[in-house]
């Protein structure tokens, strides 16, 4: 498990509070099968954007840390521009 190792990380990205400033629609997407950032990590950053900003997620049970379906990723970003 890769959070055993979280200490020894240099750098950090400080996502959950950084993403209190955000003001433009946000689309979360986050692989249940991501073995460097475990995906309740994405779901909780979900959770944690203000109710007053527009936003969509997507946790797709077949995706990893770097694969998920090209062709529903590119759907659901037209989605957002869009519709916002």
């Amino acid at each position: 498990d890769l959070t055993t190792f979280g200490c020894l990380i240099l750098e950090r990205f400080e996502t959950q509070e950084r993403i209190q400033d955000c003001s433009c629609p946000v689309l979360i997407i986050h692989g249940h099968q991501d073995e460097v950032v475990p995906v309740r990590q994405g779901m909780s950053l979900y959770q944690s954007i203000s109710t007053d900003i527009p936003k969509e997620s997507w946790f797709p049970e077949e995706a990893n840390h770097d694969h998920c379906d090209l062709d529903v990723l590119h759907d659901r970003i037209n989605h957002l521009i869009q519709t916002y």
